[in-house]
């Protein structure tokens, strides 16, 4: 699935493919191990610039990357919601215009991480466009 979805037979070009890995690398490395709460949360004791801490502490780089990959997933989430709909407009004008809404809004936000030259942002805008075209027109069918 993930050969389809994310790697060699995903119809991507190579640089696009390459920079999903990272992502998916990176996703690995904190599931796995905590490796990037870990540098942040422990890297300024390591180098002698904060004292040690018990719990997590407020910072600004732990956040916005919480923030970043709580975007993209929020985007990816939204965009599967539509998969619901047994029957046309199921669940209603009143939610398609927020869900419009709330697409553009993951759409400017995931825009503006790639005008701060994180090329990952345009490779995100790529991959849900191509993997998670659906919208509130969609209506899901049984193949049979």
């Amino acid at each position: 699935m993930l050969k389809l979805f994310l790697r060699g037979d995903s119809g991507f070009d190579d640089e696009t493919i390459s920079e999903l890995q990272r992502w998916e690398q990176m996703f690995h490395d904190e599931v796995h191990g905590s490796r990037f709460t870990l540098a942040i949360e422990g890297g300024d004791w390591l180098l002698g610039k904060s004292n040690i801490t018990i719990g997590p502490s407020p910072n600004t780089k732990a956040i916005a990357m919480y923030l970043n990959i709580s975007n993209e997933i929020g985007w990816m989430i939204l965009r599967t919601l539509p998969v619901l709909q047994i029957n046309h407009n199921a669940l209603g004008d009143d939610w398609s215009k927020k869900w419009h809404i709330l697409d553009e809004s993951f759409r400017h936000s995931i825009k503006s991480l790639g005008e701060m030259g994180k090329k990952i942002a345009h490779v995100i805008i790529k991959l849900i466009d191509a993997k998670f075209n659906f919208n509130p027109d969609y209506v899901y069918k049984e193949k049979h």
